[in-house]
């Protein structure tokens, strides 16, 4: 089993003060949130 989830996990982080304009990509994680996702993913712990 994990453990707790380390501080940084639980906060959305500071914006920089430089930020790059990436509209392309802004776009694309907007049309990506909009439509239905599965996940699939395997224990490996054992």
């Amino acid at each position: 089993m994990a453990g707790p989830l380390p501080e940084t996990k639980l906060h959305v982080p500071r914006p920089r003060r430089a930020l790059v304009a990436r509209p392309r990509l802004s776009r694309r994680l907007s049309l990506g949130a909009a439509i239905r996702h599965t996940l699939a993913a395997e224990d490996f712990e054992q």
